[in-house]
């Protein structure tokens, strides 16, 4: 039980880091649009080139490594200065979480592929579509939701078989309240 409590505690934690990283992205995204000169958008591209390669031959620790510069860069373009430390540790997490997590793996050219629109929306001058991109890329929210619910289902099924109904129902008001913090940490449209 204590083994269950602390993957659950987990789950919500990661959930909420996800979700400060998107709310943080892209309210930054709206500002950055505003100053994306010529020289930001070529070291853009230098770090989208990096990613690129770095997926062709394989080598996940520079794509991740790319992925964060990436990110920070585009951030620090919105001047929100103060964010950016918190930032750097969400995409760490969020990194480590992709790295772990199974049900999150797809090939390294497809998650450097997935820049090339931030990118677009960037040069263009496109906050609002930049923020649309960046809370409409990631389906690490969804993943890891899906993964909570495999877990909830395979708990419950063994206290079920176990006949401790006391401890169904303890499991399942935790569960409610894991499901409402982890619901509340999901970015709304209107706060962007």
């Amino acid at each position: 039980c204590a083994d269950e409590n602390e993957y659950a505690s987990r789950v919500v934690e990661v959930g909420m880091q996800l979700a400060l990283r998107r709310r943080i992205e892209t309210r930054g995204a709206l500002k950055a649009a505003l100053h994306a000169d010529g020289q930001a958008l070529e070291d853009l591209r230098g770090i989208l080139a990096t990613m690129k390669e770095a997926a062709a031959l394989g080598d996940e620790y520079r794509v991740i490594e790319a992925d964060k510069d990436f990110h920070l860069a585009l951030f620090r373009l919105s001047g929100l200065d103060a964010l950016g430390q918190i930032l750097a540790r969400c995409i760490m997490h969020s990194n480590r979480y992709k790295l772990w997590a199974p049900e999150h793996r797809r090939p390294l050219i497809e998650t450097a592929r997935r820049h090339d629109v931030l990118y677009e929306r960037l040069a263009a001058g496109d906050g609002s579509g930049l923020a649309a991109q960046q809370v409409a890329a990631p389906d690490d929210l969804a993943l890891l939701r899906q993964r909570r619910q495999r877990h909830r289902h395979s708990s419950l099924a063994g206290a079920k078989n176990a006949g401790d109904s006391r401890g169904i129902q303890r499991r399942l008001r935790a569960q409610q309240r894991d499901d409402l913090s982890l619901a509340g940490t999901q970015p709304h449209a209107n706060h962007y």
